[in-house]
């Protein structure tokens, strides 16, 4: 159900999923990093959000 989502939602999702330091240390074990390590289609959608970057 979730891969059905229209990406505009995922996309907001992802966005608040993001650490909320000022200036966050890429990690394997957070956004965004970690959710383009869930499945090809979040991979996608986290690399085609450029807010996530």
């Amino acid at each position: 159900p979730i891969l059905r989502m229209p990406c505009e939602i995922t996309s907001e999702i992802f966005e608040h999923c993001l650490p909320e330091d000022e200036f966050p240390q890429p990690s394997v074990t957070s956004a965004p990093v970690l959710l383009s390590r869930v499945c090809s289609t979040w991979r996608k959608q986290a690399i085609g959000t450029p807010y996530l970057w």
